[in-house]
């Protein structure tokens, strides 16, 4: 069971306390990532590029008075790490023991950093060296022609951000930043597994009253988009061994409820697995007429109220392919009930699984509460009640009608 405890001048706290569990799980997640780049802040506007948020990342563990505290927490032991994405900011740790002395040093790490312009200099270099790795990969390429494609109203293109927008970003820059989203109201404690409940909430309680942060009045602009895409197809020219073909549908979700769209997040992995998987109708069939010689790849994800539904695949054949999608996805034809229920129990037997680590039990939550703000925790009966009509049902809702199309292939 999940208890949601709000901490005056400070976080929202969830706690899912397992005491079958050996180890303790701490997530602190501040509302600022990659896409979060156009807002208000003390009635003064700004937009800021590409890359500031991650770069506030490693500018956060690295320079504050208590050093680097991923560091600090390695050394006692703890699985520690750190990310940015679209729309948030992690820092996290899983203790075996002595968690209490793994909170205070994050959260004393993340409230006291010192702001200079040397160190950021010194922090860009690994920063510029995991952007060139990325530039090497054609699918780095290609997602980035997908963002622009795909969208109206945003200037985001990549949570990393490229050479020139990291070399450019100032030490003004991440303070702003800083100051504007690292407010505690502006963040969500997760805790999960073995722990004391009682001294846990009595420690965060009483950081949050010591801590002398200033409070910054902001707001999110929030520019308007469109359901239609920017441009139908782009060709993405890169050293490739084979051309690749990603379709790249936009679906308006901003009618669904939460619990509808987390429900969507399961539905629109079934539907890719029946419809363009190994053993679908239209695999088999490209397969046969050698169209493709390896897998349908498949993603979804959600982004600023639209799903985001892509299939791709290597092939010589583009035109077949894209020919082959797009009339699946016109006809929707291809449901299968026995799949559907092979689907169901695949799930369920993944929510057995992860029963045996805390943090896979806890992302999925932590998911739901970013990603769809809804503070639930997935459970079996969820699953057990969905129906193959309410399936279907929520796949023919929904308008594929907008796509963008993006081809890797090699320079002519």
């Amino acid at each position: 069971m999940i208890k949601t405890i709000n901490i005056e001048n400070g976080p929202t706290l969830y706690l899912y306390s397992n005491k079958r569990r050996h180890s303790t799980f701490f997530q602190i997640v501040t509302k600022f990532g990659g896409m979060t780049k156009d807002f208000i802040s003390n009635n003064k506007e700004y937009h800021i590029q590409d890359g500031v948020a991650h770069i506030l990342e490693h500018y956060v563990v690295e320079n504050n008075k208590r050093g680097n505290f991923l560091n600090l927490l390695g050394d006692m032991q703890m699985y520690t790490n750190a990310s940015t994405s679209l729309f948030h900011t992690d820092y996290y740790f899983e203790a075996i023991e002595n968690y209490l002395d793994g909170i205070e040093i994050m959260l004393n790490g993340i409230y006291s950093v010192e702001f200079n312009k040397e160190k950021l200099e010194k922090l860009k270099e690994p920063i510029y060296q995991e952007i060139r790795g990325k530039m090497n990969s054609k699918y780095y390429h290609s997602s980035i022609t997908e963002m622009i494609n795909l969208f109206h109203g945003t200037t985001f293109r990549n949570v990393g951000g490229s050479l020139d927008e990291v070399r450019n970003t100032t030490i003004d820059d991440i303070k702003l930043c800083y100051e504007t989203f690292y407010q505690p109201t502006n963040q969500i404690i997760f805790i999960g597994g073995n722990f004391n409940e009682e001294e846990t909430v009595s420690f965060i309680k009483n950081f949050y009253k010591k801590l002398n942060h200033k409070k910054i009045d902001f707001e999110l602009i929030k520019n308007k988009e469109y359901d239609t895409v920017v441009k139908k197809e782009e060709i993405v020219e890169f050293p490739t061994e084979q051309d690749s073909v990603k379709i790249s549908f936009k679906i308006n979700a901003s009618k669904f409820s939460n619990r509808e769209k987390l429900d969507y997040d399961f539905y629109l992995s079934y539907f890719y697995k029946m419809f363009f998987l190994n053993s679908s109708k239209l695999y088999k069939k490209l397969v046969k007429e050698k169209v493709i010689t390896g897998s349908i790849m498949g993603n979804c994800m959600f982004f600023d109220d639209y799903f985001i539904f892509s299939v791709e695949a290597y092939t010589d054949y583009k035109d077949k392919f894209i020919d082959g999608v797009l009339k699946t996805i016109k006809d929707l034809d291809d449901f299968n009930e026995e799949t559907f229920e092979l689907e169901k129990k695949d799930t369920i037997i993944s929510f057995i699984l992860r029963d045996d680590n805390i943090m896979n039990m806890l992302i999925p939550f932590i998911s739901n509460v970013l990603e769809f703000n809804y503070p639930y925790m997935d459970k079996i009966s969820d699953i057990e009640n969905m129906t193959y009509d309410g399936f279907v049902n929520s796949i023919k809702k929904l308008d594929f009608s907008n796509y963008n199309i993006t081809i890797i292939t090699n320079k002519k």
